[in-house]
């Protein structure tokens, strides 16, 4: 996601860490308009499969940035998950709020607000990018087995914003176990 990101300014955030285009240092900036045009290319040429695809490359990206960031900040990590979201509309992802956590953080709803990309996605490919970033990025800063991020609201639907249902992921034969 670091080539994605739309960014600000370089000064000090108001939450006592510098802004995070001070952090990332060499970042590529990319209009939603135009990645929006490439994920109907690609929605065209995979189809159903783009989801995943973009799924993927968010779920990479996510675990990217939250790698790079645990080595720049040196602080706890539960710290650089709120980071993120206190940076996200500086960097071009809208407003993102997280209501309510249980376990750790792992568990609420991510609401997403003001989305420039998520306003204009027609393919519903946006969304795959961004379940996959908020997975990938999660499962790295606690270092857990996997998050389920699944859709709550959304706008393409009708929903007054984008909302994003975050798990950790249960393991299948604890199920077994248990059951």
């Amino acid at each position: 996601m670091i080539s994605l990101i739309k960014l600000r300014s370089k000064e000090a955030a108001s939450n006592g860490f510098p802004s995070l285009a001070s952090i990332l240092g060499d970042p590529v900036l990319v209009r939603a308009q135009t990645l929006a045009k490439v994920m109907e290319v690609v929605n065209r040429a995979a189809g159903v499969e783009s989801r995943k695809i973009w799924y993927r490359l968010g779920e990479e990206a996510g675990e990217d940035m939250a790698s790079f960031l645990i080595g720049k900040m040196k602080t706890k990590r539960s710290r650089i998950a709120k980071f993120l979201i206190s940076e996200s509309q500086s960097a071009g992802w809208g407003k993102v709020t997280f209501c309510g956590n249980r376990f750790g953080g792992i568990e609420g709803t991510i609401r997403i607000e003001n989305s420039p990309l998520l306003s204009i996605d027609s393919t519903g490919d946006a969304c795959q990018l961004y379940k996959g970033y908020i997975a990938g990025l999660l499962k790295r800063i606690y270092d857990i087995g996997g998050v389920e991020c699944t859709d709550g609201s959304c706008l393409r639907k009708g929903g007054p914003f984008c909302e994003l249902r975050v798990k950790k992921r249960r393991e299948k034969w604890l199920r077994s176990i248990l059951i």
